[in-house]
């Protein structure tokens, strides 16, 4: 289970647009870290302008991943997840919006039409489940789907 758990969350954390930089010793970045770019800044040191990037780290080791266990985490893809525009997978003036429904044992991921039904990507009602663990199921779901959808 450990194992699935990591290699959910390193699923995430990509979909979050981290990437693993593994240890290496010519690594421009720090070595074995999770980290996200942002835009490209220039500066000028002296009169030789220099380029940088600035980096986001999000922890060091893949264990130290916590979407699994974590609602803060977890609740930033479910925010990314719900502003996805998803128009080139339908017609464009067909697609509303992504939404997640989280309630007391149940968690849906549907995607709104405006002429057809709303199309369920993923769900599950299990009331024996903590809600964190309905929630991050449905959401590395969802990931895949959405994945598979990109290619």
């Amino acid at each position: 289970m450990e194992n699935n758990t990591t290699e959910s969350n390193k699923l995430l954390a990509k979909f979050m647009g981290y990437e693993y930089v593994p240890h290496l010793p010519e690594a421009i970045y720090k070595p074995g870290w999770w980290y996200k770019n942002t835009p490209d800044k220039y500066s000028k040191i002296g009169s030789k302008p220099t380029k940088f990037v600035e980096s986001y780290f999000l922890c060091r080791r893949h264990g130290d991943l916590r979407y699994s266990n974590e609602w803060n985490w977890l609740m930033r893809v479910v925010e990314k997840i719900e502003k996805l525009n998803l128009s080139n997978f339908y017609d464009e003036n067909n697609f509303m919006n992504v939404s997640v429904d989280i309630e007391s044992g149940h968690c849906h991921i549907f995607v709104e039409l405006n002429y057809d039904p709303s199309h369920r990507i993923t769900g599950v009602s299990n009331y024996d489940t903590p809600k964190l663990k309905l929630v991050y199921s449905q959401v590395v779901e969802f990931v895949k789907w959405y994945n598979g959808r990109m290619v």
